[in-house]
């Protein structure tokens, strides 16, 4: 049943993509929210994931409806999956 709903997210673009480009930015589409925003961590909620962006001189320099693009230099990206999600 999970593989259905799975399944189902993908085709209606409802799935997170996440581009890491170099080391200094990263791009994070189909973003729930923004818990957590600071020179050293940004942490964004996805439908199905909790990440954290850690590095310095972090800040969100493009963000839309649902995109958001993270620039600085970046020394991790941790991904945590979401109780939540289904």
């Amino acid at each position: 049943m999970k593989s259905i709903h799975k399944l189902a997210k993908r085709s209606l673009y409802l799935s997170s993509c996440i581009s890491i480009i170099d080391n200094d930015t990263v791009i994070i589409e189909n973003c729930k929210q923004i818990t957590e925003s600071c020179d050293v961590v940004v942490k964004i909620v996805t439908a199905d994931n909790i990440l954290e962006i850690w590095g310095q001189g972090l800040s969100a320099t493009s963000y839309s409806n649902t995109t958001i693009e993270i620039k600085g230099q970046i020394s991790s990206v941790n991904i945590e999956q979401r109780r939540s999600s289904i």
